[in-house]
């Protein structure tokens, strides 16, 4: 499986590679391979990668007001 995110996710993204790079002990560049689609998400530690990454899109997309 590889991670598909759109544009604005990626968007989202920039500037919290780190922290989830150094919450899960690999480099930067390899989440940045999860996000590009270039690495496959497929071992137990990937998974939880896009886990993090998928935590970080919803904690950083503004909700609608009511």
């Amino acid at each position: 499986m590889k991670a598909e995110f759109t544009d604005i996710e990626k968007e989202t993204l920039k500037g919290k590679v780190r922290g989830v790079a150094r919450k899960h002990g690999v480099s930067h560049t390899y989440v940045n391979q999860i996000i590009s689609g270039d690495a496959d998400i497929k071992s137990q530690l990937s998974s939880n990668i896009y886990d993090s990454l998928q935590q970080v899109i919803t904690l950083f997309t503004p909700k609608k007001a009511i």
